[in-house]
């Protein structure tokens, strides 16, 4: 291979990989506490360090605790987020045969949750209609 076919090469492979970090950017989220101003300013750095545009915040207002109960998750993380992620033409729902509305397809593909989103989610004693497949709030909004 001589000097200009490397060079050439290399370039190519330089483009791809930019390429490939702005898809990745472009379908990636940044989700941050609103309550902590620490959060918001960790999720501007990140999203600038990764050239993820800043309609790609995503501020929530939910508790700084650790763990959290799923009647809180939903209505503090999940239930806003699915609102966020329909308002902002990111999903594309269907209507299902029984009426109901499901996602056909998503232009986000990774999350990344700031320090300041509960980690997770209170095991609970009564049945959860999420755990059931092709049942939960995605399926059932």
């Amino acid at each position: 291979m001589n000097c200009r076919s490397s060079l050439f090469l290399l370039l190519v492979l330089v483009l791809d990989a930019r390429a490939a970090e702005q898809s990745l950017a472009g379908s990636t989220v940044v989700i941050y506490n609103e309550s902590v101003p620490e959060s918001v300013q960790l999720a501007k750095f990140y999203a600038q360090q990764r050239g993820i545009e800043r309609d790609h915040l995503v501020g929530l207002k939910c508790s700084t605790a650790e763990e959290i109960s799923r009647q809180e998750y939903d209505t503090t993380i999940s239930d806003p987020l699915r609102k966020i992620f329909k308002d902002r033409h990111w999903w594309t729902m269907e209507q299902t045969p029984d009426g109901k509305e499901k996602v056909a397809t998503t232009a986000i593909h990774f999350a990344a949750t700031i320090k300041g989103i509960p980690l997770k989610i209170r095991p609970t004693t009564e049945p959860y209609s999420g755990d059931e497949p092709g049942q939960g709030p995605i399926a059932s909004h």
